[in-house]
């Protein structure tokens, strides 16, 4: 419920501050607020952080959310504070949403939207450890977020546990590499790109996905067994051994 009134109060100031000339503009946000209004139940996106993982600004936590929009979402940062963002960026790589804790803390992050707002998720660690930078999630689930074509997940998630991207059928291209999954479970036909080395998962079941044309697999030694549907011709890399059309 404090979601919700965050929301709307910060749509009803949006609304006040429009003349009554801009009847355009205010169709427009109306058309945002009962779009985002009908999604609050049903986040398209939710995971957990620890705001003391990192950084801090003028003795605040900061955190960011790294995501490409095509149409508007709203962000209920965990701490009773939430942020409606309509500034569009569908092409641009690792676009950041930035957000001040006053506290350190665990907190549960929720985005909001339309089903196709969100289509990439960029949310990778960098690999020089940059300190301005933390993306580390717990307990990510993507299920709702049906429109999503590119997931950055390298050195993300800080505990073992399972990444279930069944429901994801557009994604085109997943980096998930040196997260300890024990399981990962894919499932489209879209799917062209598979980076997940340095994981645990014991076996790769990638069922339905006849685009594969790259599969790393490399430094995972639990991972004995790749099942893929018959047809598939893709690069597999894995030991450190390059397979070059895989063909089942």
């Amino acid at each position: 419920m404090k979601t919700k009134f965050l929301f709307l109060a910060l749509v009803s100031l949006l609304l006040t501050a429009c003349s009554q000339n801009e009847s355009v503009e205010m169709n427009d946000e109306h058309q945002t607020q009962n779009s985002l209004r009908a999604s609050l139940d049903n986040p398209l996106i939710t995971f957990s952080w620890n705001t003391e993982s990192r950084f801090m600004t003028d003795g605040k936590y900061e955190k960011a959310v790294a995501m490409n929009l095509q149409k508007a979402a709203f962000i209920d940062w965990g701490d009773g504070t939430g942020d409606l963002f309509t500034e569009l960026n569908p092409e641009a790589y690792g676009y950041c949403f930035y957000h001040h804790y006053a506290s350190g803390g665990n907190y549960t992050v929720k985005i909001y939207g339309e089903a196709d707002a969100i289509v990439q998720f960029n949310n990778s660690n960098t690999w020089s450890g940059d300190p301005h930078r933390d993306y580390t999630m717990s307990r990510i689930d993507l299920s709702n977020c049906r429109s999503l074509k590119y997931l950055y997940l390298n050195r993300t998630a800080d505990a073992t546990g399972t990444l279930d991207l069944r429901a994801n059928n557009n994604l085109e291209r997943i980096y998930c590499s040196e997260n300890n999954y024990t399981m990962l479970f894919v499932n489209g036909n879209k799917l062209q790109v598979l980076c997940c080395q340095k994981n645990r998962f014991p076996y790769l079941e990638l069922i339905g996905c006849t685009r594969l044309r790259l599969l790393d697999t490399r430094y995972s030694p639990e991972c004995e067994a790749l099942y893929l549907l018959r047809g598939v011709a893709a690069t597999v890399l894995k030991d450190d051994h390059t397979i070059l059309e895989y063909l089942l």
